[in-house]
């Protein structure tokens, strides 16, 4: 399928973050894709996708039993390609997909899979923030409830987890996907957007809707409008910061004590060795009190 005709999944990031203009010249044919093969983590990823997807399947086994299984026949059409238009848009943005695998669970459900390998992130939950318009427009098009993402930080082994469809998400990705499209139909370029050169614009994603992703079937929840948490959060914050500096004092006191000392005395705290040579800090009653 010509990419030109369609939004595929590598168009997803792009669309939210509003960055139209270039997305515009490649559909109508006036500039070519970016070429990637001179990209280094785009072929890294690419060298390690099959091991990379065996490795997660055999996981999946080990950790819930046999009956997973996985195509990555990339020219089986029936297999590996979703076309999906909207129902309800203006324009009829057509939408295609081509995940890095469909997985069959043992009852018999079968899901989008994406895998990634990359250095930038601490764990495939900060990579499927990322990711996150991709994801959810493969599970959009392939009408999923669920998609597996994997990943490979550094030289790590894989780390997956299940990400959830989003309704609330999907449907604001749809509007800017229909919206991006009126351009294409009436052949009508983007109005000109200018972003700092040295970073790529981020996806413009509600605050409302960025949590209503299942992370592993779990979701998270934004108390900043909590009115108990404001105390508690600066509680909290205070007594671990305080917790720190006491571990610090603890630890210049202990170094006050030579090799020679059994005890040391103050008016307000004694140290003194036990017998494994730990020293121990023993608070004296009267200090107690002034504390409390």
């Amino acid at each position: 399928m010509d990419r030109n005709k369609y939004l595929g999944s590598s168009d997803a990031r792009d669309i939210l973050s509003g960055d139209w203009n270039r997305m515009y010249r490649e559909k109508m044919g006036l500039q070519p894709r970016e070429d990637l093969s001179g990209s280094w983590p785009v072929q890294l990823g690419l060298a390690t996708e099959d091991a990379h997807l065996d490795w997660t399947i055999a996981k999946l086994a080990e950790e819930h039993g046999e009956g997973f299984k996985h195509s990555k026949l990339k020219d089986d059409g029936d297999q590996h390609e979703a076309v999906f238009k909207p129902e309800g848009t203006f324009h009829n943005p057509v939408i295609g997909s081509h995940p890095d695998a469909l997985i069959r669970t043992p009852d018999g459900f079968v899901y989008p899979m994406e895998v990634k390998h990359t250095g930038r992130w601490a764990d495939a939950e900060e990579a499927a923030d990322f990711y996150m318009p991709q994801l959810q427009h493969h599970m959009l098009c392939w009408r999923s409830e669920l998609l597996l993402f994997s990943v490979i930080v550094g030289a790590a082994q894989p780390e997956y987890i299940w990400i959830g469809a989003s309704e609330d998400w999907q449907r604001h990705y749809i509007e800017r996907c229909d919206a991006f499209w009126h351009h294409v139909k009436s052949k009508t370029p983007p109005s000109p957007r200018f972003f700092d050169s040295s970073m790529k614009p981020k996806p413009i994603v509600p605050a409302a809707i960025k949590n209503t992703v299942p992370f592993n079937g779990m979701m998270r929840r934004d108390l900043s409008d909590n009115n108990q948490i404001p105390a508690l959060v600066d509680e909290f914050v205070t007594t671990k910061l305080a917790a720190a500096r006491h571990e610090e004092v603890k630890k210049e006191l202990k170094e006050l004590v030579k090799d020679t000392d059994s005890e040391v005395y103050h008016p307000r705290i004694t140290m003194k060795r036990n017998k494994r040579g730990a020293i121990l800090i023993a608070i004296h009653d009267e200090a107690k009190k002034e504390a409390a």
